[in-house]
């Protein structure tokens, strides 16, 4: 069984930060009750797209990026994000999968729509929040210290042409009533504290997608009777390990 997570937010929002503290999580068998299929992010999708453009939907940018000129093309985008998924998962025969989706919509109950109804039924969604200044400087800061393959380049024509709000908009009543997601489902990480606060927040949004699928879970019961241990080991992380597993400087 595939456990589905969307990680949202705008660009430098941090959302593959948290993705790489839920891989981590999993990988450190701190959430051991998952193994990983390879992450999604329409980012690379967008960027294949804009190699093999020749109608001028894309234009290229600084630090190997590009713009976005037709807009229309984030739809086709998403459809191939679930192409993609769903693919992994039918080839996959390992337990208790866990699929990490990763993109930035302006409007995401218009983004959600692109969906399947059935392939956002069982789904989990993480709402990265962070204000679009604190996202510009992010930006501007890892295209020029990058240190991951993350670090990509996004302009500020992308934010006054296309961005114009930030997920704290996006209640959970609100996804619920427009896309039929249950409100427990839905999970909101403010980003803008230390890197320690937002493990200990991811960690927790983790926690509680375990104890949703609980039930639906092949467990080991090693890996029960060994919570107590693995909580004392989460708390004894220090800052500069989780640095180092999330090759942040």
């Amino acid at each position: 069984m595939a456990v589905k997570v969307f990680v949202l937010g705008l660009p430098g929002s941090g959302k593959s930060t948290v993705a790489r503290c839920i891989e981590m999580l999993v990988r450190d068998n701190r959430c051991k009750w998952f193994t990983l299929l390879p992450r999604i992010s329409d980012y690379d999708i967008l960027y294949t797209m804009f190699q093999n453009d020749t109608s001028g939907k894309f234009r290229s940018k600084d630090h190997d990026g590009f713009d976005l000129l037709d807009f229309d093309i984030l739809d086709v985008a998403l459809e191939e994000v679930e192409r993609r998924a769903r693919d992994y998962i039918s080839k996959s025969f390992k337990r208790n999968e866990l699929i990490l989706i990763e993109f930035a919509r302006e409007d995401y109950n218009k983004a959600l729509k692109q969906f399947t109804s059935e392939f956002l039924d069982d789904a989990y969604f993480i709402f990265i929040n962070t204000d679009i200044p604190t996202c510009i400087s992010r930006i501007n800061e890892r295209v020029a210290h990058p240190s991951t393959l993350d670090d990509h380049f996004v302009s500020t024509y992308i934010f006054d042409a296309y961005y114009q709000k930030d997920t704290k908009q996006y209640s959970a009543s609100s996804l619920e009533n427009i896309s039929g997601v249950d409100t427990q489902r839905i999970m909101v990480i403010d980003n803008r504290d230390s890197l320690r606060e937002l493990f200990e927040k991811v960690h927790r949004s983790v926690s509680s997608i375990y104890e949703q699928e609980k039930p639906n879970l092949l467990i080991d019961t090693n890996s029960l009777e060994n919570q107590d241990q693995q909580k004392e080991q989460n708390k004894s992380l220090s800052i500069d390990n989780i640095r180092k597993e999330l090759a942040i400087t």
